[in-house]
């Protein structure tokens, strides 16, 4: 080979090398074709990996991406991110099918944690959205992936077992969650005053113990009254009442005491001249009464009490043989009578039953007098709360604080054949006619020295309700006690305060009037004296008002006292919403 051929060969091979070719001065040149293109786009979320790509791309901060691929490469791209999911879900490409830009949608993925609670209403406390359980008790709530927390099921007056469920970064659906549901109970006790006593009202009816100690659990949200009994004993207070019992109630004492029973008769000469001022000491005890203008007596003795009563009066002999032995009972004439305090037969005091027919000339006598279509069931309610109303008001007038006697039915009222204690006539009023045997004369009686002026009890509607309801010698008239005098205003504030039971009394309106009508017997009263009540309640509420009660006959007596206000302001101050002494001038009285 020569020398230039030599060199020609040699330069041809350098630029196979070199990729290029020598070309003479003053020639054209050409690139070589690229063999790789580029696909770019948004995944939306950071740190997304693409499966099956050369260099292992990941997407930056913005969620972009550029991924630069060889011309002849068949593949796809896949975005994959843990706990997450992407629309679409990959892009496939080829050298018939590039592509440059393509954008994916990123969603995370979430999970159901569900189960059951055993009751609806619960709040599942911790999950990340108001998770309540439904009717049945089942909840169901979504968590996104990874999530992690502590779970409380909540509802007032329950525990739960397990009290919480802990999650860690949650992967899964998580079924069967479950928790069981215990009621929270709460204790209510105290000290009754005597062994033996029966509280009733209380779950189970527990008994105290020898010390008088008593405890007994109720469940959250349990309402009551509880009432201690045991025979020969009265307590104070009567009777505690608990509404929707949210905690303990510790130190719930009562005051025991013997109780007191009556002796009454009439001391006359030949059962018809009967004497007053006869003095009866009943010993042993030194229990005393005198006579009244009837010749009635009225003496207190401890419940079995045994003994005599010895009589006296100046310029009279009395036989001395009145003899009573372990007397469990009121006498009245001779006969004994079931005290009130005596247990009902009823079991329970929130129990419900169907009201006592009651005949005529009973406590309790109820009449109804619909003007406009009134369902039958709607007549039997109102008939029953009047019942009730008027036990109440029977009850607050029966009290030895208030009353020097027994308080006696009303007897025929409207006609000979027919007795009306309580009546109402739709749309216009309801009535409550009470008759006792005591003038209204009371003397004045101010507190003494640093005494504050008590504030009288008011009877409770409930347990009036239970009273009407129970067996008849169960109701019985019990007058026992010193007499507490007082004026009359202070009299007429007590009927006053007793109104605001009649906000119980259902299917009457607001704008009706509730009337409460004390018929007092002076002495020497008669169906011919001045006072004539029919007339004043004509002249009060119209002749047409005393035609529907069937006519108008006259029925005397001495003094009658009438309270008259709306519905509407009794329901007012039987919520709080009146203090007394508004509701008081609200309230139409008349002395006649």
């Amino acid at each position: 080979m020569t020398h230039g051929n030599r060199i020609i060969a040699l330069v041809t091979l350098l630029g196979l090398l070199s990729g290029t070719v020598a070309r003479p001065q003053g020639g054209t040149s050409t690139e070589t074709p690229r063999k790789t293109f580029t696909i770019s786009g948004t995944v939306g979320v950071p740190g997304v990996k693409f499966k099956s790509l050369p260099g292992d791309p990941v997407s930056d901060d913005q969620g972009r991406f550029s991924i630069e691929v060889p011309n002849d490469l068949n593949g796809y791209v896949m975005p994959i991110k843990e706990g997450y999911a992407f629309d679409p879900p990959f892009v496939a490409f080829g050298p018939t099918s590039r592509i440059d830009i393509v954008h994916f949608t990123a969603r995370v993925l979430t999970f159901k944690i569900s189960g059951n609670v055993g009751l609806p209403g619960v709040k599942m406390i911790g999950l990340p959205q108001n998770v309540v359980t439904d009717e049945v008790g089942v909840y169901i709530a979504s968590v996104e992936y990874g999530w992690s927390g502590i779970v409380i099921p909540k509802k007032p007056g329950y525990v739960f077992e397990p009290a919480n469920r802990s999650y860690m970064r949650v992967t899964e659906n998580l079924a069967q969650q479950d928790y069981v549901p215990k009621v929270v109970t709460f204790a209510i006790s105290g000290q009754a005053g005597a062994p033996g006593v029966v509280m009733q009202g209380l779950p189970g009816e527990p008994v105290t113990d020898q010390e008088g100690n008593y405890r007994a659990r109720v469940e959250y949200g349990w309402s009551g009254t509880v009432a201690p009994y045991r025979e020969g004993l009265t307590f104070t207070p009567q009777e505690r009442l608990y509404n929707a019992v949210a905690g303990n109630f510790d130190n719930q004492d009562f005051k025991a005491e013997p109780q007191m029973l009556t002796i009454s008769d009439v001391i006359a000469f030949g059962e018809k001249e009967p004497i007053q001022g006869v003095k009866v000491l009943a010993e042993p005890g030194g229990y005393s009464a005198v006579t009244d203008s009837q010749g009635r007596y009225l003496v207190t003795v401890p419940y079995g009490w045994s003994g005599r009563l010895v009589m006296s009066r100046p310029g009279f002999e009395f036989d001395s043989d009145y003899r009573h032995t372990n007397v469990t009972s009121d006498i009245i004439d001779g006969k004994r009578v079931p005290s009130s305090l005596s247990r009902s037969s009823v079991p329970s005091r929130m129990q419900s039953t169907a009201p006592q027919t009651t005949g005529a000339g009973s406590p309790g006598d109820v009449l109804v007098i619909p003007t406009a279509d009134m369902a039958p069931e709607k007549i039997a309610e109102t008939t029953e709360d009047m019942q009730v109303m008027l036990h109440i008001l029977q009850e607050k007038l029966r009290e030895p604080r208030m009353i020097l006697g027994v308080l006696r039915d009303y007897g025929s009222f409207f006609d000979e054949g027919r007795t009306v204690e309580a009546f109402y006539l739709q749309g216009a009023a309801a009535v409550f006619v009470v008759q006792v045997d005591f003038p209204y004369s009371f003397p004045a009686r101010q507190p003494a020295e640093g005494e504050a002026q008590q504030e009288p009890a008011d009877p409770v509607w409930e347990r009036a309700r239970q009273k009407l309801h129970s067996p008849p010698g169960s109701r019985g008239l019990a007058v026992g006690g010193q007499a507490q005098q007082m004026t009359f205003e202070q009299f007429k504030d007590e009927l006053l305060r007793s109104l605001k039971h009649a906000a119980n009394l259902r299917n009457i309106d607001p704008n009706e009037q509730i009337i409460l009508t004390v018929v007092a017997q002076n002495e020497g009263a008669s169906r011919a004296g001045d006072a004539d009540v029919m007339r004043q309640y004509r002249e009060l509420y119209g002749r047409d008002f005393m035609v529907a009660l069937g006519g108008g006959n006259r029925a005397a007596s001495t003094t009658v006292l009438t309270m008259q206000a709306r519905k509407a302001d009794i329901d007012a101050f039987a919520r709080g919403e009146l203090d007394f002494d508004v509701f008081r001038q609200g309230v139409r009285s008349f002395t006649y």
